[in-house]
């Protein structure tokens, strides 16, 4: 049985984490996953492109141009292998993104730029707060839990505690997270099955 509701449309922007794509993306991903060999390699050519432009030095003494460059290969691997973290952290990047969360009371449907990520068909909605307790007058995290059919999206938000000290406490991982206001229609939804 649907709930009697007039359609809900609420469309915002917010930053997402995604892997980086492209050229840039591809080589960090390898230089992170592989930094000592990325640090033999970027050795080697800093060493191939000296020597191609100091031969004549490194042909007149090379021992001391072979030490050099066992030296510079050594500093490029350890120096690599110790910035793996910055490789690693440079392999993902915040893009801004429009959602759009809409409900006709028949179905939720919640989209990213444009595709559908997840449908709820047919939801009921309930409300939780998080585990502990908060003080008076304070907010606390709360979940609009809407299960359908097959599916279901978790939407959070902060409400305060004299309210949220009625809820069931439970923890879920959210799908997304919004204010308050701008998830108040929804916490409406909940709170009408709060009783």
């Amino acid at each position: 049985m649907s709930q009697e509701t007039e359609p809900i449309v609420i469309a915002y922007r917010t930053l997402t984490e995604r892997d980086r794509q492209g050229p840039y993306g591809a080589l960090v991903r390898q230089v992170a996953a592989h930094p000592m060999i990325a640090g033999l390699v970027g050795g080697s050519v800093a060493i191939l492109i000296a020597l191609i432009r100091g031969w004549k030095g490194a042909s007149n003494m090379p021992e001391v141009a072979f030490g050099i460059s066992l030296s510079v290969l050594v500093v490029w691997v350890v120096l690599f292998r110790l910035m793996r973290p910055f490789f690693q952290a440079q392999t993902r990047e915040q893009v801004e993104v429009v959602r759009k969360l809409s409900y006709d009371g028949e179905q939720l449907d919640w989209s990213e730029s444009g595709e559908l990520v997840k449908r709820v068909t047919r939801p009921t909605f309930r409300l939780h707060r998080e585990l502990g307790a908060a003080e008076e007058g304070k907010a606390c995290r709360a979940w609009v839990i809407m299960t359908g059919v097959d599916e279901q999206f978790v939407l959070e938000t902060r409400i305060l505690w004299s309210e949220a000290s009625e809820l069931v406490a439970e923890e879920h991982d959210a799908d997304d997270l919004l204010p308050a206001h701008v998830a108040s229609a929804f916490l409406e939804l909940a709170r009408a099955n709060v009783a």
